[in-house]
């Protein structure tokens, strides 16, 4: 426990990034400014300019202000978001048909900065971001916080269900061979074993008959939103990226709550990861009980899902490194993150195999 609150960063630590990110989003946006952002948001908001501030945790493509008063629910947050990062109306109806409140509202607003930016009025998700209360979270030593962060995450994950679809082509199948493709060439020779085995189980996962759900995209710790007091989640935000892929994906994400990654690349787990786990599993497949009867999961084929999510998350940086022309294979935060995250111990198969007794369904 003491390495793991050694590199977890303060809540102050935290806090400190977003001044940074604030000066380049202005830099990207010259006819933007703070002050001019803070007199706009005041407008919309119809209240003094005395009552808004900036958030506390800013985005890297946004600049969002908050209203001093406002409650959870409550309309306080506008957000400036730069002209290449739109958030779709529909998307975010979705959202919240599928997700519940935790989805924060969102309305496009016509103003006097909007061709300069998107701008949005969306109700306020509350609690503080993952990031920021994590340390304070890993202090517990029976995890007590913690272990209603994962059970709520376990419930977020099975709700994608809800609104689940079918893919009718081979459209969603070829753009992942393809990401997959763009991955093995990019990462080195220690993980290829690992993308075998997602590669055999896409026709299965992007198929016809798993379930397709609506993924977050990028559920990071910056993302998502948690009451410090009693680690219930709160709100889920930004879902710019949000996009209809195989149930599982979402998987990839509980790492970030379990651990954390140093600056010399060296992953350091929770030293109650094992039963953090555990309580994650069982609330998931009890949900996936409730929304599915799980007739068409396959233990194996959900835990593909979760290493291609994986993928998704680590395996891009490197793609990206790659086509900068710098060697993204030996970026050590992006093995690391990825060992942790295929190691031993975190597969989904035992947990979902010991729940269901057998797979019902699925292929394997």
């Amino acid at each position: 426990m003491e390495d793991l609150l050694k590199y977890t960063p303060s809540r102050a630590a935290v806090l400190t990034v977003s001044p940074v990110v604030n000066q380049k989003f202005f830099e990207r946006n010259p006819g933007l400014s703070e002050q001019i952002c803070l007199k706009q948001a005041a407008q919309i908001l119809k209240c003094p300019a005395t009552s808004i501030l900036p958030a506390a945790i800013q985005g890297a493509s946004s600049f969002t202000i908050a209203k001093y008063d406002a409650r959870p629910g409550e309309l306080g947050i506008v957000q400036f978001r730069d002209l290449s990062s739109q958030l779709s109306r529909d998307t975010i109806t979705l959202a919240r048909r599928t997700y519940g409140n935790v989805v924060p509202n969102c309305d496009a607003v016509t103003c006097g900065l909007s061709d300069k930016a998107h701008v949005y009025l969306m109700t306020l998700a509350g609690g503080i971001a993952f990031s920021a209360a994590q340390r304070d979270l890993y202090q517990d030593q029976g995890a007590e916080r913690l272990m209603v962060t994962v059970a709520n995450f376990a419930s977020f994950v099975a709700s994608s269900l809800s609104t689940k679809r079918q893919n009718t082509d081979d459209t969603d199948l070829t753009q992942a061979y393809e990401k997959l493709a763009a991955w093995e060439a990019a990462l080195p020779a220690r993980f290829q074993s690992k993308l075998a085995e997602v590669r055999v189980r896409l026709p299965v996962i992007f198929g016809r008959e798993f379930p397709q759900v609506l993924n977050h995209a990028d559920l990071v710790e910056m993302n998502i939103q948690v009451d410090d007091a009693s680690g219930a989640i709160t709100g889920v935000i930004d879902w710019e990226n949000a996009n209809y892929g195989a149930f599982g994906v979402a998987l990839a994400s509980l790492e970030v709550s379990l651990g954390i990654c140093t600056g010399e690349g060296v992953w350091i787990w929770h030293p109650q990861q094992n039963h953090l786990r555990t309580i994650f599993y069982n609330t998931l497949c009890a949900e996936i009980d409730r929304h599915l009867q799980a007739q068409h999961l396959g233990a194996d084929d959900v835990e593909a899902a979760r290493m291609f999510g994986l993928f998704v998350m680590y395996g891009s940086w490197a793609t990206a490194a790659r086509a900068d022309g710098h060697d993204g294979g030996g970026d050590v935060l992006v093995s690391a993150c990825l060992e942790a995250g295929l190691g031993e111990g975190t597969a989904a198969q035992p947990f979902l195999r010991q729940h269901w007794g057998v797979d019902r369904g699925g292929h394997g």
